[in-house]
C-alpha cells in the first residue's frame, strides 16, 4: 500500500534528483502562488503544503528520514491489509481491504509526530472535499521557518524615502569632515619654556607628564585671558567693536597671565602646533612703532585653528621655525590701539629635490592700516 507523501505533493517520483525536485517546486509555485490565483481561497493553503514539502525534500537529512518513515508505514499498512484479508471470507475481500487501508491510515496517523498530526488535522478541516492536496506527509516546521522569503538589496534601496537619503548623506558628510579634520597637522603640539632659544627645544613629547603639563598651561592661559584680556569678548557686532576700541587700554599681562616678554618669542606655556616640518615664517614688525601679539592660524577645510601664539616688539622680527606644510594666515593685534588685522592666506609646501628637501621660507610684513592687499581689519570674533 502506498501512503501519500511529500513526493506526491510536489508531483515527483521518490527517486527524483534535487534538480527535478527544485524544478517541480518552481513550477508549482508559479501555478499556485496566491498572487496568481486571487480568486482561489484554497491557494494559500496549497502553497503552504508545497513549501513544507520542498523544505523536507531539499534537505538530504530530512529527506532520508522521510523515506524511512514512508517505508515503515507502508510495511505496516501492507501487513495490516494481509492480516485483515486472511481473517475474513473471500466474498468480503474488497470491503476488508478497504477497512484495512483505513485502519492502517489511522495507525500511521497515530504514530506520526505530534506536530505533524496537528498540522494534518488542521489541513483536513480546512480542505474542501475532493482536493488532491494533503499535508499527511511528515513536515518539520523548523525547516519551513528557515526558508523565509528574502528581500533583494535593490528592493530595499527603493524603499528608502527621500528623508532617509538626506539623513544618510548628512551622516556621510559629517564623517568625512571628522576624518579630514583629524588628519590636520595642528594637533601636533609641544610646550615651550623661557630661557632657551627656539631651536633647542625638541618636537612633540609623547609622555603623559608633558601632556598633563600642556593641559594645565592651556587652562591657565585661558583663565588669565578671560580675566585680563580686552579681546576675550567675541561679540561680532560692529557697535560692540567700536565701543571696545574707544575704551581700549593695553593689558598689563599677556594672555598666559605673565607680563609681556621683553624680546620677540612665543608666549610661555602656549602650545606650538603644526610642528615637525621644515618650512619657516618670519613675522616682520620692523616698520611699526607698536608691539604685536599674533597668532599663526591653520586654515582647515571647515574651521580655522590657531596653532602658535607669539609676541613681537616694535621694530623687531621673529621667525616661526619647523612649520608643517599647509595653508595658514597671520592674525595680530596692535597692542597700542587694540586694532586687529589678518594677513593674506599663504601656503607652505615641502618637496624632495635630489638628496635634500625644498621647503618654503616666507616673510610676512605687518601693516598698521587696513585696506591694503597685505592686511585686512577683522573683529575680535575672528581673532
Amino acid at each position: 500500500m502506498k501512503i501519500h507523501s511529500h513526493y506526491d505533493n510536489l508531483k515527483v517520483s521518490r527517486d527524483a534528483p534535487q534538480e527535478v525536485i527544485r524544478a517541480a517546486y518552481r513550477t508549482l509555485c508559479q501555478k499556485y502562488h496566491p498572487d496568481r490565483r486571487i480568486d482561489d481561497p484554497d491557494a494559500e493553503r496549497v502553497m503552504k503544503i508545497i513549501n513544507a514539502s520542498y523544505a523536507v525534500l531539499s534537505d538530504p537529512a530530512q529527506r532520508k528520514e522521510h523515506d524511512e518513515w514512508l517505508a515503515r508505514k507502508e510495511r505496516e499498512a501492507s501487513a495490516a491489509a494481509a492480516t485483515a484479508a486472511s481473517s475474513r471470507p473471500s466474498g468480503s475481500s474488497h470491503s476488508s481491504a478497504s477497512s484495512a487501508s483505513s485502519a492502517s491510515s489511522a495507525s500511521a496517523s497515530q504514530q506520526m509526530p505530534r506536530y505533524a498530526a496537528a498540522q494534518a488535522e488542521a489541513s483536513a478541516r480546512s480542505a474542501p472535499r475532493g482536493s488532491g492536496w494533503t499535508s499527511q506527509a511528515r513536515v518539520d516546521p523548523r525547516a519551513a521557518a528557515r526558508k523565509k522569503p528574502r528581500v533583494s538589496f535593490g528592493l530595499a534601496l527603493r524603499r528608502v524615502s527621500l528623508r532617509g537619503w538626506i539623513a544618510i548623506a548628512a551622516c556621510a558628510f559629517v564623517g568625512y569632515v571628522v576624518i579630514t579634520e583629524s588628519m590636520s597637522p595642528w594637533p601636533f603640539t609641544r610646550n615651550i619654556t623661557s630661557g632657551a632659544p627656539y631651536g633647542e627645544h625638541g618636537h612633540a613629547d609623547a609622555d603623559s607628564a608633558a601632556a598633563d603639563s600642556n593641559g594645565r598651561a592651556l587652562a591657565a592661559m585661558a583663565s588669565a585671558q578671560a580675566a585680563t584680556s580686552p579681546w576675550t569678548n567675541d561679540a561680532p557686532d560692529a557697535a560692540s567693536d567700536a565701543g571696545a576700541a574707544a575704551a581700549y587700554v593695553r593689558p598689563s599681562v599677556a594672555p598666559n597671565g605673565a607680563p609681556w616678554p621683553a624680546t620677540a618669542g612665543y608666549l610661555d606655556g602656549t602650545p606650538v602646533g603644526a610642528s615637525g616640518g621644515h618650512s619657516s615664517v618670519t613675522i616682520d614688525n620692523s616698520i611699526n612703532r607698536f608691539d604685536v601679539f599674533g597668532k599663526l592660524v591653520y586654515n582647515a577645510s571647515v574651521f580655522d585653528q590657531p596653532v602658535r601664539h607669539f609676541f613681537v616688539p616694535a621694530g623687531r622680527t621673529f621667525t616661526l621655525k619647523d612649520v608643517a606644510p599647509g595653508s595658514y594666515d597671520i592674525r595680530y593685534q596692535n597692542l597700542d590701539d587694540g586694532g586687529i588685522y589678518k594677513s593674506q592666506p599663504f601656503g607652505l609646501t615641502e618637496q624632495a629635490v635630489g638628496n635634500g628637501l625644498d621647503a618654503t621660507h616666507i616673510s610676512v610684513m605687518l601693516y598698521a592700516s587696513p585696506g591694503s592687499m597685505q592686511a585686512t581689519a577683522i573683529g575680535r570674533g575672528e581673532f
